[in-house]
């Protein structure tokens, strides 16, 4: 994830570095970073990398990742100074991005929730179901967390899924 004024630069340093994307033209295009929220980028190897600037697709307006940034947590990645998300909003990001229609069924989310479920240091429930009303995903959140839970067996606080049963749909 990247700010969306860096979208541009960013993506063209991975194409100076040999990553290609079959969309890459798409990107001068006026207004493809408010209406797009990542690209795909591939390398020779076939390795795959996902250049995100909006954290959901559902969400591209201008300000609308404000709220995962002040929330960022500092890192260090091979010795470069960087930014991820907090636990819960990776959470909240696997769980609404899994939980997408999609004409493969995705699974990856299932394993990355169980990592970030089982190794955060803690849960904020309550940011947690705050984003899931206000990108007005609460019913993707009730699905994915429900699924985690009932056939996962994962541990969640019990009034999660009952919270999410009451916010708007």
């Amino acid at each position: 994830l990247v700010p969306v004024a860096a979208a541009g630069d960013t993506a063209q340093l991975l194409a100076d570095q040999g990553w290609r994307s079959v969309r890459r033209d798409r990107m001068a295009a006026p207004g493809y970073l408010s209406t797009a929220h990542s690209m795909l980028f591939i390398n020779a190897h076939e390795v795959q990398f996902d250049l995100h600037w909006h954290v959901l697709n559902e969400a591209c307006w201008t300000d609308a990742d404000d709220i995962f940034w002040q929330g960022a947590q500092s890192m260090t990645f091979n010795g470069t100074a960087a930014k991820t998300l907090c636990a819960t909003d990776h959470l909240f990001h696997a769980c609404a991005h899994g939980g997408r229609a999609n004409r493969v069924a995705p699974f990856r989310w299932v394993a990355d929730s169980a990592v970030i479920l089982r190794t955060a240091a803690a849960i904020d429930w309550d940011r947690l179901l705050f984003l899931a009303e206000y990108f007005q995903l609460a019913l993707r959140l009730r699905h994915t967390l429900g699924y985690l839970r009932g056939a996962i067996g994962l541990a969640m606080p019990d009034g999660v899924l009952a919270r999410l049963a009451n916010l708007p749909v």
